[in-house]
């Protein structure tokens, strides 16, 4: 699989390259520059407030973060890269800066959309006028999320111990603010009429997100060990129907919510799953539990480790049919699992990378030849899709967001409009890159 490496190695170079340039094509900008619009090749308008360069998202600003720091770790690794990390630093720290900035604006928080200056604000139904939010942000969201995992990682890829114990401390309030049921999504969507809210979520995205910011963390302190199997296991109990203990669905479904009793959510006679979400989840895991097993303490958990990969293979392999169409090849968003029908049929970019990690983790992990040969034709049908119908080899390498199962690109924005800066698709190859050197075969 020699050919497979070196096609994820050109492309993981070949983007984190792209967003190099365009940083120093408009350095006074000071944000990434993702907007570009992924059918025409062509940049947004600036003058379109939702797609063009005035309006920042705070998701993407702290995914750019993440996946600038990791790829510069990563390149130091391949000094042959062509794109030598000290080209990078300068970069990465402005992020970070730029991140601490806008939280000084909002009262110590960042929001989805927020203006060059890092000013809070929401479109009015139109998607053409800002309105500032003037009330106080207090409660912590995705945005927080996405920059504490962001910043975390550029600081301790900086060794900069002021900016680790920042940083850390800004996860350690978002992962709090969990526990005490006070973390809000900020997301808007942009499907028919734009409409967002600030309201308390149970669903399974930030508890996975916050299991993948923890990892950063394991080798540090026994206590964030702890953290990270609490997160895992409070996931494992709500979230996966294993043992099968629900009156509906299958033995390892996985549902999306659950409500403010922690049942899965049932809502007009339906049980949505996200099965990409569920599959980035299981990378997220396996993840986890590899790091732990590393760590200096990772022997006081070796039997709870093995237990959660076996039981973590099994969730990757059933949540994959669960969400796989063979034709045209890609992950469907939502599923029934009452009915076993498809939702939302529409197939993002980000679940197959995202699933080609988990295998590789869980490859890693199997130690049995029938198991691993599964695992290997799941990587084989995502890696087939995700090149066929996904990557823009003429543009970058860059991967269109949405594809509709007629096998053409569907203009969906699955979360914001800007591009893929690196996160779910270099991240994500990144570690099956590294974790893999040896069983990617």
């Amino acid at each position: 699989m020699d050919d497979v490496r070196d096609y994820y190695a050109r492309m993981l170079i070949s983007i984190i390259s792209w967003i190099v340039e365009r940083y120093h094509r408009d350095q006074d900008y000071g944000w990434i520059n993702s907007k570009i619009d992924l059918l025409t090749g062509e940049d947004f308008d600036d003058g379109d407030l939702l797609r063009g360069k005035n309006t920042v998202y705070g998701w993407i600003q702290g995914r750019a973060l993440e996946a600038l720091a990791l790829h510069a770790a990563w390149m130091k690794r391949i000094p042959k890269s062509g794109n030598p990390p000290h080209e990078m630093n300068e970069i990465i720290i402005r992020l970070y800066d730029k991140l601490q900035d806008a939280r000084k604006q909002n009262r110590g928080h960042l929001y989805f959309m927020m203006d060059i200056d890092g000013k809070a604000f929401a479109p009015d139904q139109t998607g053409k006028e800002r309105i500032f939010i003037k009330k106080e942000i207090s409660t912590y969201n995705y945005s927080d999320l996405f920059a504490a995992k962001g910043m975390y990682a550029a600081a301790n890829y900086l060794n900069d111990l002021d900016k680790i114990n920042e940083s850390r401390q800004y996860c350690l309030n978002v992962i709090d603010a969990l526990w005490k049921r006070s973390f809000v999504s900020d997301q808007y969507s942009f499907r028919g009429a734009i409409s967002g809210a600030d309201d308390i979520t149970f669903s399974l995205g930030p508890y996975m997100l916050c299991l993948g910011m923890i990892t950063y963390m394991v080798s540090e302190n026994e206590a964030f060990a702890k953290e990270g199997m609490k997160l895992l296991e409070y996931i494992m109990k709500r979230h996966i129907n294993s043992p099968a203990k629900w009156d509906f669905g299958k033995e390892y479904d996985c549902i999306e919510n659950v409500d403010h009793n922690d049942n899965p959510l049932v809502k007009d006679g339906r049980a949505l799953s996200d099965p990409g979400h569920c599959l980035e989840f299981t990378g997220s895991a396996l993840k986890f539990l590899h790091v732990l097993s590393q760590s200096p303490f990772g022997s006081k958990y070796k039997s709870r480790i093995a237990d959660m990969q076996s039981l973590l293979i099994e969730i990757l392999t059933h949540n994959f049919y669960n969400g796989f169409v063979s034709e045209p090849g890609g992950i469907c968003k939502t599923l029934d699992l009452k009915t076993r029908k498809m939702m939302d049929s529409s197939m993002p970019w980000w679940s197959l990378p995202e699933t080609m990690r988990a295998v590789c983790f869980a490859v890693k992990m199997a130690h049995n030849e029938e198991k691993e040969n599964q695992l290997w034709k799941i990587f084989s049908k995502c890696h087939y899709s995700f090149s066929r119908n996904y990557v823009r080899e003429d543009l970058r390498y860059m991967a269109i967001q949405t594809l509709g199962t007629d096998g053409k690109p569907a203009r969906i924005i699955p979360a914001t409009p800007d591009a893929d800066p690196g996160y779910h698709t270099g991240v994500s190859m990144i570690d099956c890159l590294d974790i893999c050197q040896t069983t990617l075969r």
